[in-house]
């Protein structure tokens, strides 16, 4: 249902083209894949990250977080997290999704997952958004000066 309602998504947004970045096999815990879904997805107000965890036999332990993050001139900075440990197996993938309120610029998701003690990360594509409003200023005042 996800990945239907997310292509969806993907054909109303006007920002980019979204595409899914293949699968990876987690070092150490190769029976293990995140699938992410596309690209961050713009729904205004807000930015929206989703994935998949499948494994085909169950590890004894998983600990993941799905993030977005924006770029901040040369790093990325998590806007939001989301985590679950419940642990895929045959026949029950783990659904991630992530949401936050949607700045200009360019976005990605990550994937941390720790699984049978052995740590992994990836990234997905990145995103230029141009349809949300400009992030404020890290020096400015929220309160209008008062």
């Amino acid at each position: 249902m996800i990945a239907s309602a997310t292509a969806l998504l993907f054909s109303a947004a006007t920002a980019t083209t979204a595409y899914a970045p293949a699968a990876q096999a987690w070092p150490g815990i190769n029976y293990c894949t995140f699938d992410f879904t596309g690209t961050p997805t713009v729904i205004q107000p807000d930015i929206k990250g989703f994935g998949t965890a499948r494994c085909t036999k169950a590890p004894g332990s998983h600990a993941g977080t799905l993030t977005l993050d924006y770029e901040d001139g040369d790093h990325w900075t998590i806007a939001e997290f989301a985590n679950n440990n419940d642990i895929p197996a045959p026949g029950h993938d783990v659904d991630f999704r992530v949401s936050t309120h949607c700045y200009n610029g360019t976005w990605r998701m990550s994937f941390y997952v720790t699984a049978d003690g052995d740590k992994h990360e990836q990234h997905s594509e990145y995103r230029n958004v141009v349809t949300c409003e400009n992030r404020p200023a890290k020096d400015s005042d929220p309160n209008g000066g008062n």
